[in-house]
């Protein structure tokens, strides 16, 4: 189950779609990036930051408060980011085969 939450949770897509006006009620978020990056780890890190960012919107819990917010928000950002970082790790492994520009989707869990 879990892993077909995380499966779930973020789609990889070679062109997606643009990024969706800010809205707190946001299922999706779009970090674009080139495959050519890939080969600069400090790119690497920058991509990894915007991921972190585009998680942290997707998972801003409005409704709570306190150390429940805290908690739900970190769960969220955490299970979009274990599976945002396999797929960036299979990506760079496969750079070579890729056209040059990607983009990582993100989906909010429910």
């Amino acid at each position: 189950m879990m892993k077909t939450l995380m499966a779930a949770t973020v789609s990889l897509a070679c062109l997606a779609p643009a990024a969706l006006a800010a809205d707190p009620n946001r299922q999706v978020e779009t970090v674009r990036f080139n495959a050519t990056d890939l080969h600069n780890p400090n790119a690497v890190a920058e991509i990894r930051a915007e991921l972190r960012d585009a998680a942290d919107r997707l998972c801003q819990q409005r409704a709570l408060r306190g150390l429940d917010r805290v908690r739900a928000e970190r769960m969220c950002t955490e299970l979009i980011l274990e599976e945002a970082d396999f797929r960036l790790d299979q990506r760079i492994a496969e750079v070579s085969t890729q056209g040059p520009r990607m983009a990582f989707t993100l989906v909010r869990p429910q």
